[in-house]
């Protein structure tokens, strides 16, 4: 991994312009099921994130860095809790 590029933030419509691409990803986590979170991103995008680690996502929101798979799946490296009124 190149190092010397800054990481971007990205919403739901800006997946598919950065598909192999490594992604910082806020929304509001609507379901989790084995393997997967169904996430809704900040312009109301539906966001499918795969989860490797299974450490559990505990808060209404989080912010998701990995990797863009497709125009509307992100496989996570890492979650970080964004409490349960960002934004709010």
């Amino acid at each position: 991994m190149d190092s010397s590029q800054p990481t971007p933030r990205v919403n739901g419509s800006l997946l598919r312009q950065n598909i192999g691409r490594r992604v910082l990803f806020v929304g509001e986590v609507l379901s989790l099921e084995d393997g997967f979170v169904r996430m809704k991103a900040a312009d109301q995008m539906p966001v499918t994130v795969k989860v490797l680690d299974r450490t559990p996502f505990s808060t209404k929101y989080a912010e998701v860095l990995g990797t863009v798979d497709n125009e509307n799946c992100v496989v996570a490296e890492q979650h970080f809790p964004f409490g349960d009124s960002f934004g709010e």
